[in-house]
């Protein structure tokens, strides 16, 4: 997870993991960071019940797997 976002308040992001591992991390293995995922507290809880993130109405999740799904796609296709 990248950061939290509250819903009340969508506009600010915190970085309790910290910030910027992803993309150190992708640098030192010399691959690509695919995406970043947001920790959404709505999404945990609607997992618990079997939801996916299609039923949560939540579009930055969404979003966010969409792009990563796009740029595997784009892996995917460099190497056929």
């Amino acid at each position: 997870m990248s950061w939290f976002t509250p819903v009340k308040h969508p506009d600010e992001q915190y970085f309790i993991f910290g910030k910027g591992g992803g993309e150190k991390l992708a640098r030192e293995l010399s691959t690509r960071l695919l995406g970043q995922i947001p920790l959404v507290m709505e999404i945990g809880e609607g997992s618990d019940k079997g939801l996916n993130i299609y039923n949560q109405n939540n579009t930055s999740i969404i979003d966010s797997f969409e792009k990563i799904v796009g740029r595997i796609i784009e892996i995917i296709e460099m190497r056929i």
